[in-house]
């Protein structure tokens, strides 16, 4: 995956001759991280995670421990697996969740793009 510092980096690439697929790929970028941040915008989701914290947990335990209905757990659990901060997988009728490691590591690359100092000299060239 193409990552991008700074969003003067994205239009220099944007401004430039690439390829389609490289452009393509960046926008990708950009939608698969505001997925994350959506999934990241509710109080119940952020609730979820921290119980998720602990390992993994089947969703009738989530609905003992949450003030929620099965509809609602299943609405929040799809923007959470879909934003790929938490995988599922079936056993006999119930779901079980867990953490991404992936989905949060993702996550950790791209809030650190905006909290190392080294960013703030990475200036672009392109003459934009």
């Amino acid at each position: 995956m193409i990552k991008y510092r700074h969003i003067e980096e994205y239009r220099c690439i944007r401004s430039k001759r690439t390829s389609t697929h490289e452009v393509n790929m960046m926008d990708d970028m950009f939608k698969n991280t505001a997925k994350i941040f959506k999934a990241l915008s509710d109080e119940n989701r952020l609730l979820i995670l921290e119980l998720l914290k602990t390992g993994e947990m089947c969703a009738c335990k989530l609905l003992e421990d949450l003030n929620i209905g099965q509809s609602t757990l299943s609405h929040h659990m799809k923007i959470l697996s879909e934003s790929g901060l938490v995988e599922a997988h079936k056993e006999g009728k119930w779901m079980h969740y867990s953490i991404s490691q992936k989905g949060f590591k993702f996550l950790n690359s791209w809030v650190e793009k905006y909290v190392d100092e080294s960013v703030s000299n990475n200036i672009c060239n392109c003459g934009l």
